[in-house]
């Protein structure tokens, strides 16, 4: 599982690319509208968004149990 903060230049892109082409989750946390979409479509339900680090945490520990 992978939390990203914000994507904030390809280096961040590439290392959720490589998580979702390992079909792990990803939460994305403050991401824009367009980062969204983007990861949303490569990687469908296996991305995650939350707006806080508590709801991440939230999405997290859904996801482990």
């Amino acid at each position: 599982m992978v939390i990203s903060y914000g994507v904030g230049g390809a280096g961040t892109a590439s290392e959720i690319a490589l998580a979702l082409k390992a079909k792990k989750n990803v939460v994305l946390l403050n991401e824009t509208t367009e980062g969204q979409t983007y990861f949303k479509k490569i990687g469908k339900e296996l991305v995650h968004t939350a707006l806080t680090p508590a709801e991440a945490v939230d999405i997290v520990e859904r996801l482990l149990n």
